[in-house]
C-alpha cells in the first residue's frame, strides 16, 4: 500500500510539474505576438481491482494543449484581410483627391483663366495684348493639365512599386509557410503525433501576416501541414512546397505588372486580378483598375474634348491675315499597344476619333477573329463585347489580313493630358473673326454674267473711298476674249487707270488701259492720281480659273435695298467648301414670285431653307418668309450637310439683294472668338440618348465627385471594418491570450498541488519505513 501511495503522489507531483513548466512558459510569453495560451490536460491512470473493489493509481498528463478556435481565427483573418484592402485603398486615393478637388491646383480655376483669356479677345478681337493673353492662359491651361498628369503618373508609379514588394513579400511568407509545415511535420511525428504549440503558434503568425497582404483560406492535412490558397482559391503552399509568385510587366499593358505563378520550368503564368482579393495587394489592385485608371482616362477625356472641339470651331474662324484657323491646340494621339504575342500589323494609325461626344473614357481590346481583318472590342473595365467602334466615339480601319487571336489594347485617352499643348504662339493666327460675312444692298458688289463657271472674280477690296461713288455709278465691265486671252475693259470712270499682275507676278501699271492680257490668278487694280505723278489705289481684285470667251465680269454699283429685310451674321459649321464661298460673292435676290434666287454659288454647293417653325427642304430657288433660316452646303448621300447658315427677316421688295462673301474687315470682328467662348458651356461630352450631356468642367466635376465619394466610402468603411477587426481580435483573445492574473493564480494553484503531491510522498516513506520496522 505504500509503495501504491508512494506512486500517486509521484503522478501528482508530476502532473504538478507540468503544470508549474506551462504556467510558467505562459507567463514568459505574455508580450510574445501570436502566442496561444497552453494548458495541460490530465486524465486518471487506469485503477488497480481488488476484493474490495477499484484503487486508484493517481494521475497522468495527456498532452498540452494550446488555447485555439479556428472559428475565432477565421473571423479575425476575414475581418483583418478586408481592413488590410480598405485601409491601403484608402491610403492611395487619398492621394489623388487631395490633389483634384484642391481650389488652387486643380482643373477647374485654369479653364476658367482660360475661357476668361477667349472672352477677353471676344471683347477685343484688334487687341494684341487681349490675343497674347488668351494664349498665356492657354499655356497655363496645358501646364496644368500636365502638372496633374505627372502627379498621377507618380501614384502609378507608387502603386506598381508597392505590387511588386508586395508581391515578393508573399513569395517570401510562402516559403517560410512551408518551412514551418516541414518542422511541425517532423516534430508531431516524433512526439507520437502530440500538437508542436510553438510551430503551430509560429504558423498562425505567418497566415496573419500573409493575409494582411492578400485574402488567404487554409485547409489542414492529417499530417499536421497547412495548405494555403490566396484570392478565390490559388494554392500558395501545399504541404512543403511554396508556389513562387513574381511581379512582370503585363502582355498585354507593359505599363502595369502582372502578378505570375512561376512554373518549375520558369515559364510564367499571368494571374487574373478578378481572382487576387483583400489584403494590400487587393487593394493595390483594385485601386489601380478602379480609380487610378478611370481618374487618368477621365483628365484625358476632357484634354481630347478640349483639343478636338476647340480645334473644330478654331479652324472655321479667320485670323488676322486673313487666312483660316489652324489647330490652336495640338491633335490628342489615341495609344494602342501590341499585346507581346501579336503579330498583325496594327497600330495608332489605325485608330481615329471620330464623334467624341461617344467617348467614356474606357480602355478597349481589340481581338483579330479571323485572317482577313475581322475583330471583336471589349470594354476592358468590364469585359463587354461592343457592338461596334463608332458607338464609342472611334473608327478603326480593318487591316487586310491579321492572324486569329492577335490582341491590341486601345486606350483613347490615358495619355491625353499628358501631351496636350498648345499649338500657335503668333497673336495673329488666333482666328477670332468669321470668315465668311453678308451684307444687304448692291453698292460696289463685283458679279459676273454669262460665266460659263470655270472662272471667278474675287470680292472687291476698296482701299479708298475718294472715288467710290463714280465706281459704284458707272458699272464698269471686264470681257474675256482668247487668242490672246484678253480682257477687254469698258465703263470704266473717266481719269481712272489700271495695273496688273503679269505671268510672272510683275505689277504692270497703273496707266489709262482699255484692255489687259489675262493671267489666271492675276490681280487688278483700279487707281485714280493724287498729282503729276503720285497715284491713290482705289479696288483691287483677282481673277481666277479659265473663262470661256464672252465671259464678261462686272464690278457695279447700285441703290441700297428698299425693302425693310435684313439678313444675319452667317455661321460657319463645315469647312468642306468654304475656300470656294471666301473666293465667290454668293447672292440671293428677292423677285416678283416672292422667291430668292441664288446666284454665283460655288460648284457642288446645295442650298437648304426652313422656314420659321418649319422644316428643312433643300433646293432653290427660295420661296421667301420672314425669319427662316438658309444654308448653303453639301449632299451627303442623301443627307444635306449645312456649312454657312444664316436668317432673313422683314419684308424685301423686288430686286433686293442679299450678299454672301468674304469677310475682308476681319480685323475687328470676334464672331468666332464669341463661339469659341461659348465651349465652356456648351455640352460636348458624354453622350446621352444621341445628344453630349456634359461639358468640360462638369465632366471635371464628375471626376472629383467620383473620387472624392469613393475616398469618402473607403474611409467609412475602413473606420466600421476597423472596429471589427478590434471585436473580432477581442473575442479570440479572451480565449487564446494570456492573462496574468489567471496565471498568477495557476502558479499558487499548482504550487499548492506540487506540495500536497510531496507531502503524500512523504507519508507514503513513512509509512514504508513503518512496515520495514517491523520485520528487525
Amino acid at each position: 500500500m505504500g509503495s501504491s501511495i508512494f506512486s500517486i503522489g509521484l503522478t501528482g507531483l508530476n502532473a504538478a510539474q507540468a503544470g508549474l513548466v506551462t504556467t510558467s512558459h505562459n507567463i514568459s510569453n505574455a508580450g510574445t505576438s501570436g502566442y496561444s495560451r497552453q494548458n495541460t490536460v490530465q486524465s486518471t491512470n487506469p485503477a488497480m481491482f481488488t476484493g474490495a473493489g477499484f484503487f486508484g493509481e493517481g494521475t497522468k498528463v495527456d498532452t498540452v494543449k494550446r488555447a485555439y478556435s479556428a472559428f475565432l481565427t477565421n473571423q479575425v483573418l476575414s475581418a483583418d484581410t478586408k481592413f488590410s484592402e480598405y485601409d491601403t485603398y484608402n491610403t492611395e486615393i487619398s492621394q489623388i483627391d487631395n490633389m483634384l478637388a484642391d481650389a488652387t491646383v486643380g482643373l477647374t480655376p485654369a479653364i476658367q483663366s482660360f475661357f476668361s483669356g477667349v472672352q477677353e479677345v471676344a471683347a477685343n478681337p484688334a487687341s494684341v495684348p487681349a490675343r497674347q493673353s488668351m494664349i498665356s492662359t492657354s499655356q497655363s491651361l496645358v501646364a496644368r493639365f500636365h502638372n496633374l498628369s505627372e502627379r498621377l503618373d507618380d501614384v502609378r508609379s507608387g502603386v506598381e512599386s508597392q505590387i511588386d514588394e508586395t508581391v515578393g513579400a508573399i513569395s517570401s511568407y510562402a516559403k517560410d509557410i512551408a518551412e514551418i509545415n516541414n518542422k511541425i511535420i517532423i516534430a508531431q511525428q516524433a512526439g507520437s503525433n502530440q500538437p508542436a504549440n510553438d510551430l503551430l503558434d509560429t504558423r498562425d503568425l505567418l497566415i496573419s501576416e500573409l493575409n494582411k497582404l492578400v485574402r488567404v483560406s487554409t485547409n489542414v492535412a492529417d499530417d499536421g501541414s497547412m495548405s494555403v490558397f490566396i484570392g478565390t482559391g490559388q494554392p500558395l503552399v501545399i504541404g512543403t512546397n511554396a508556389t513562387n509568385l513574381d511581379a512582370r510587366p503585363s502582355l498585354s499593358d507593359p505599363t502595369r505588372l502582372d502578378v505570375n505563378i512561376i512554373a518549375s520550368n520558369g515559364s510564367a503564368i499571368p494571374i487574373p486580378e478578378s481572382l487576387l482579393g483583400g489584403g494590400k495587394l487587393g487593394g493595390l489592385l483594385s485601386m489601380r483598375t478602379s480609380s487610378l485608371d478611370a481618374a487618368q482616362n477621365q483628365l484625358g477625356l476632357i484634354a481630347v474634348g478640349m483639343a478636338t472641339r476647340f480645334n473644330a470651331q478654331h479652324a472655321l474662324g479667320q485670323d488676322l491675315n486673313g487666312n483660316l484657323g489652324t489647330d490652336f491646340f495640338t491633335q490628342p494621339d489615341i495609344y494602342v499597344t501590341r499585346n507581346a504575342l501579336a503579330s498583325t500589323a496594327f497600330s495608332k494609325d489605325d485608330v481615329h476619333y471620330d464623334d467624341i461626344s461617344k467617348l467614356t473614357g474606357d480602355d478597349y481590346r481589340i481581338t483579330f477573329t479571323d485572317t482577313v481583318g475581322n475583330y471583336k472590342l471589349t470594354r476592358v473595365s468590364d469585359g463587354a463585347t461592343i457592338p461596334t467602334d463608332t458607338g464609342v466615339g472611334l473608327r478603326i480601319d480593318k487591316p487586310t489580313s491579321s492572324n486569329v487571336g492577335d490582341s491590341f489594347l486601345i486606350q483613347p485617352t490615358r495619355y491625353v493630358a499628358g501631351t496636350f499643348g498648345v499649338a500657335i504662339t503668333d497673336t495673329r493666327m488666333i482666328a477670332a473673326a468669321a470668315p465668311i460675312s453678308s451684307s444687304a444692298g448692291s453698292e460696289g458688289l463685283l458679279s459676273t454674267i454669262g460665266s460659263s463657271a470655270t472662272a471667278s472674280i474675287s470680292a472687291p477690296a476698296v482701299l479708298s473711298s475718294d472715288k467710290f461713288a463714280s465706281l459704284a455709278a458707272a458699272n464698269t465691265v471686264f470681257s474675256f476674249s482668247a487668242s490672246p486671252d484678253t480682257l477687254s475693259i469698258t465703263g470704266l470712270p473717266s481719269g481712272m487707270k489700271v495695273s496688273y499682275t503679269d505671268a510672272s507676278g510683275t505689277v504692270v501699271g497703273p496707266s489709262a488701259l482699255s484692255s489687259i492680257p489675262y493671267t489666271a490668278g492675276m490681280t487688278v487694280g483700279l487707281w485714280h492720281a493724287t498729282g503729276a505723278t503720285t497715284n491713290q489705289q482705289d479696288v483691287s481684285f483677282s481673277f481666277t480659273g479659265t473663262p470661256a470667251a464672252g465671259d464678261s465680269f462686272l464690278l457695279r454699283g447700285g441703290t441700297p435695298n428698299k425693302g425693310t429685310a435684313s439678313i444675319s451674321a452667317p455661321v460657319v459649321s463645315d469647312t468642306t467648301n468654304l475656300s470656294a464661298l471666301k473666293a465667290g460673292y454668293t447672292t440671293l435676290s428677292y423677285n416678283s414670285s416672292g422667291m430668292l434666287t441664288v446666284s454665283n454659288l460655288p460648284p457642288g454647293m446645295a442650298v437648304a431653307y426652313t422656314p420659321l417653325n418649319g422644316t428643312q427642304t433643300v433646293g432653290s430657288p427660295v420661296p421667301y418668309s420672314s425669319g427662316m433660316s438658309i444654308a448653303f452646303g453639301h449632299m451627303s448621300g442623301t443627307d444635306f450637310v449645312s456649312e454657312v447658315s444664316f436668317t432673313v427677316s422683314g419684308a424685301p421688295s423686288v430686286n433686293d439683294r442679299f450678299n454672301i462673301g468674304a469677310n475682308t474687315a476681319g480685323v475687328s470682328d470676334s464672331r468666332n472668338a464669341v463661339l469659341l467662348g461659348n465651349l465652356q458651356t456648351t455640352k460636348t461630352l458624354l453622350s446621352a440618348s444621341g445628344q453630349p450631356s456634359a461639358t468640360f468642367q462638369s465632366v471635371y466635376s464628375q471626376l472629383v465627385s467620383a473620387v472624392g465619394n469613393k475616398a469618402r466610402e473607403l474611409g467609412v468603411n475602413r473606420d466600421a471594418q476597423e472596429s471589427l477587426v478590434q471585436q473580432a481580435s477581442s473575442a479570440q483573445q479572451s480565449l487564446v491570450g494570456v492573462n496574468l492574473d489567471e496565471e498568477a493564480a495557476n502558479l499558487i494553484r499548482y504550487q499548492q498541488a506540487y506540495q500536497a503531491a510531496s507531502k503524500v510522498m512523504s507519508v507514503a516513506s513513512k509509512l514504508f519505513d513503518q512496515v520495514l520496522a517491523l520485520g528487525q
